[in-house]
């Protein structure tokens, strides 16, 4: 059987004069529209639906007309192209007609092993006697003169869901054709609608109110209305908590939480149509996780509505009819959150606190949700559900960690979660007879793909290291935030999982297995919230110090533009002009399709987003005033769907140079892109003037990790020294070490012949020394061993746009428990960088020259996209006597303030490779305990250790 999706096709490509697209016809006068017996709204209504060209109502060739069909269906079924199959139920008097109906159109042989689509037509005889099936305008007829009575029809409507009597007036009370609200996804005719979930989830907590709870969170920006005439039509943002005794608000809050985000991303269907299935299980007793309710809370959040309804009939973007990535601003729902550290100032930020005016028609959803998610307590998880396409060789599922600061115990909370995720991904689709099959079969059905290759099931790391970019604005960015900086100081995590998009086609065969892989992911996130997990360093008795330093400190003190220091009186701030200029335009191929920018010497930063057309297929270059293309975006390094893309599309240039830059599109199609130029003369951007959000107070701090970690260590301590107390000796009692090993990340007091001494003589007594970022240049003033051989010339600094480590090796004690996928050290937005400039700073040894001094290399920088200058040693090691010295070239960088960070700073932003080199580098084994059971470990205690 061919699927819907090539029927549509085929009724798409029927052309006759006097049919016209939903675009088309808006450009028609209105007595265009007259004779018909439709009125212009129903008829743009039904083209948006369709998507097809439609016959006028004056010239419709078809007169399939009843009593019983609703108008919507009558013109549906009678202006689509001859072979459009259209989605209608039909509700009978009797069985009698419904078996003829039945014997006409039903496939008793349908196999989903085997058939793309669902079948032509599924029926029910009770409550009362309907079908729903896909029909052309002439099947309808003979349905109505040959099939059956015509006058034992009752009732005729246009309907897409995934029940496929769920618009008719017994659903879902009394709905017989499956034991369930949520039909299973082998049942489902279509994705799940939007209000079908609402609706469902609503009865649902009829039924069980002491176990579901609907709340309304507030309003997309919603879509116009071709019906009404109405402006907009927002549509409602809703969340559903799912716990015993839910009306118990006072043992509610005092549960340990889970969160659920699932359609953030509107073409990312997977998580609404896990989610609503799962939610109907747990309160139904049909989930194990049933049992966890007495513990725990299960959130579930749909926060953008307009993302399915754009494929409505009532509510469309006339420039788009299918899902979409966004909201009906067009804005990508994934970038609009008040995460601390770079702000993009293309974004939109959704502060309920300051956010303004006219934030509240652009963003509406994200500061009802910002707002709305911080009354909750105890969050342990959130989890952002999304999808992706696919590339020439791919996984089935990455787990991104987010951004945000976590501690000890939070990475091991995550890492937990990705362990038991892999492994139940392994057990039950591993082993899956036919899932390999059922993937090639889906790279032909959905992108025509068929030599593509899926890897792995499943595997985990930053959004670098899996996607390849990085973003400011995720909500998971934010929820990981701590709640002093207005998050919800939960562990956040992305499940990205390939098949996104794939237009409005619905294959049961596949959507099954996407299903059964975010189920997972969801019943392991319920485990684990129900869980006492716990995480220690054992360092085997022995003692760390690390040099503490105001100079590593950046507050918001330091900036031009406030005028409060924290915890001070008089700031010095002050108001200095800013200029912002805005533009969004299409850009075509060619030419005159092209967009010209202008920058001046004051401008501190150029913006562009690019959101390319579904049929775009080029080059978008964004060209410097030297003719040099700074940026190019190749549409087909995407992957096959907009959502969650393979690649950036979001770029940002700062302090640009003076001159007209180009942005222009080589190619088939076209783009919209949107730019954003701030001027300024100040030494910081105020947040306030450009954006209208005041700069709050912060203090951070990269040695904090360390203070952090100092919590967690099970036998011996962490204990940070100032400057003077390394220069006057407190490493050492005489001859004998105070600490085991020192951590040195500035380059404060290199050149200070005291400091630098009592470094060496803790080296000499066989001291380890770790030296991170700037604090490697010591590596040139020590005079011990053959790391006196290394000058001040041999080591490098310079900006990365991704401090990504290379030339690995695995096997090496620094990088134990560090995984193939693992590149990147830290995340650069929260800490004040930004992910498309090399900004990001490196400290690196030459590696010539640190191998001359007996040096070992563990990684290094740059890779075949980097240039050769942007190279050295990344990470490796040192042997002097009993000693050994750790190089890391960059992972505890101090806060940028250059660019916009109105919501605060970060102290660090490391990753969990990055965590997991530094714990390794002082000597600690990482133990993981779940419900006190030693469950992982990773790494070694350097005393148990042998010689490198």
């Amino acid at each position: 059987m061919a699927s819907r999706k090539s029927q549509d096709k085929r009724g798409e490509s029927y052309e006759e004069s006097d049919r016209y697209t939903y675009e088309e016809a808006t450009e028609l006068e209105p007595d265009a529209f007259t004779g018909g017996g439709v009125t212009r709204r129903t008829f743009l209504s039904v083209a948006a639906a369709t998507g097809a060209a439609l016959a006028l109502p004056s010239v419709v060739a078809g007169d399939v007309t009843h009593d019983s069909m609703t108008d919507e269906a009558q013109f549906a079924v009678n202006a689509t192209p001859e072979e459009y199959e259209v989605h209608l139920v039909l509700e009978f008097t009797d069985t009698t007609a419904l078996s003829a109906f039945e014997g006409e159109f039903c496939e008793p042989g349908w196999d989903i092993e085997t058939e793309s689509a669902p079948p032509k037509a599924v029926v029910r005889e009770e409550p009362t006697p309907a079908a729903h099936a896909y029909l052309t305008a002439q099947e309808l007829e003979t349905v109505l003169e040959d099939v059956v009575d015509s006058d034992s029809v009752e009732h005729i409507d246009h309907s897409i869901g995934a029940n496929p009597f769920w618009k008719l007036d017994d659903w879902p009370e009394d709905d017989t054709y499956s034991d369930r609200v949520f039909p299973a996804v082998e049942d489902a005719r279509d994705y799940m609608n939007n209000a079908e979930s609402y609706a469902g989830l609503s009865y649902l907590q009829e039924q069980y109110p002491d176990r579901l709870n609907v709340r309304e969170v507030g309003q997309s920006p919603g879509w116009e209305n071709v019906r009404t005439g109405d402006e907009t039509d927002p549509q409602d943002v809703f969340l559903v908590e799912v716990t015993n005794d839910v009306q118990d608000r006072e043992s509610f809050e005092a549960k340990e939480k889970a969160i659920y985000e699932v359609n953030i991303h509107g073409r990312e269907r997977a998580g609404e149509e896990t989610g609503t299935r799962y939610i109907e299980d747990l309160v139904t007793g049909n989930a194990d996780q049933t049992e966890l309710l007495d513990e725990i809370a299960i959130l579930f959040l749909f926060v953008n509505p307009d993302g399915y309804f754009s494929r409505l009939p009532e509510l469309v973007d006339p420039e788009y009819l299918e899902f979409t990535r966004g909201n009906a601003s067009s804005n990508d729902t994934n970038r609009q959150y008040p995460t601390i550290g770079w702000v993009d100032p293309n974004n939109y930020p959704g502060e309920p606190e300051d956010a303004p005016e006219e934030y509240y028609d652009i963003v509406p959803d994200a500061i009802a949700t910002v707002e709305f998610l911080r009354q909750y307590e105890n969050v342990r998880y959130l989890v952002d559900y999304h999808q992706m396409g696919t590339r020439e060789e791919f996984d089935f599922v990455w787990n991104l960690e987010a951004n945000a600061q976590r501690d000890h115990r939070g990475v091991h909370l995550l890492e937990e979660s990705n362990v038991r995720v892999g492994e139940r991904m392994e057990a039950e689709l591993g082993a899956l007879d036919g899932f390999e099959a059922d993937v090639e079969r889906a790279l032909e059905d959905w992108f025509d793909e068929p030599d593509q290759e899926l890897q792995n099931l499943f595997d985990y790391g930053t959004v670098d290291d899996t996607l390849g970019y990085n973003i400011s604005g995720g909500l998971l960015d934010w929820a990981g935030q701590p709640r002093e900086d207005g998050g919800l100081d939960a562990i956040a995590v992305v499940p990205e999982m390939v098949f996104a998009g794939g237009g409005e086609e619905w294959f049961p065969y596949m959507h099954r297995h996407l299903e059964t892989a975010y189920r997972i992911q969801m019943e392991v996130f319920a485990e684990l919230t129900a869980a006492d997990v716990d995480a220690t360093l054992d360092t085997g008795g022995q003692d760390v110090a690390y040099v503490a330093s105001d100079e590593l400190t950046r507050s918001s003190a330091d900036l031009t533009h406030t005028d409060e220091s924290p915890g001070h009186e008089a700031g010095p701030g002050h108001e200095t002009p800013v200029e912002i200029t805005r533009e969004q335009a299409d850009v075509l191929p060619g030419f005159d399709g092209r967009i010209e920018e202008v920058v001046h010497p004051q401008t501190r930063c150029l913006s562009v987003h690019v959101e390319p057309a579904d049929d775009a297929d080029g080059v978008v270059e964004i060209v410097n005033p030297d003719g040099d293309v700074v940026r190019k975006l190749d549409t087909d390094e995407l992957g096959h769907s907009e959502c969650c893309h393979s690649g950036n599309t979001e770029f940002y240039i700062s302090d640009p140079p003076e001159g007209t830059w180009v942005i222009k599109f080589d190619g088939d199609g076209e783009v919209t892109v949107e730019v954003v130029i701030i001027d300024s003369d100040d030494e910081h951007l105020d947040p306030e003037e450009i954006m209208g959000f005041y700069q709050r107070e912060y203090s951070a701090n990269p040695m904090e990790f360390f203070a952090e970690l100092d919590e967690f260590v099970e036998d011996g301590e962490i204990d940070g020294l100032t400057v003077d107390e390394v220069r006057s000796r407190d490493l050492l009692d005489g001859k004998d070490r105070q600490y085991d090993t020192l951590v040195v990340s500035g380059e404060m007091a290199c050149e200070d012949p005291s400091y630098v001494g009592a470094v060496e003589a803790f080296v000499e007594a066989g001291g380890d020394l770790v030296l991170t970022d700037a604090g490697v240049r010591l590596l040139a003033a020590l005079d011990v061993g053959d790391a006196a051989d290394i000058s001040e010339g041999d080591i490098d600094s310079f900006g990365l746009t991704f401090v990504n480590v290379y030339n690995r090796d695995l096997d090496h004690p620094l990088l134990e428990g560090v995984r193939d996928i693992q590149h990147e050290l830290w995340k650069a937005p929260q800490v004040g960088y930004t992910p498309d400039e090399d900004d990001q700073p490196v400290y690196a040894v030459d590696e010539e020259a640190f191998e001359a001094a007996g040096g070992t290399i563990v990684g290094t920088f740059g890779d075949d996209d980097e240039a050769e200058d942007l190279s050295g040693v990344g990470l490796g090691t040192l042997a002097i006597g009993d000693c050994t010295i750790y190089v890391i070239a960059s992972v505890l960088p101090p806060a940028n303030q250059e660019y916009l960070h109105q919501f605060g700073m970060a102290d660090h932003a490391v990753s969990t490779m990055g965590h997991t080199v530094l714990c390794n580098a002082i000597g600690g084994e990482q133990r993981r305990y779940v419900d006190g059971e030693l469950v992982a470990s990773v790494g070694e205690p350097r005393s148990e250790r042998s010689t490198d």
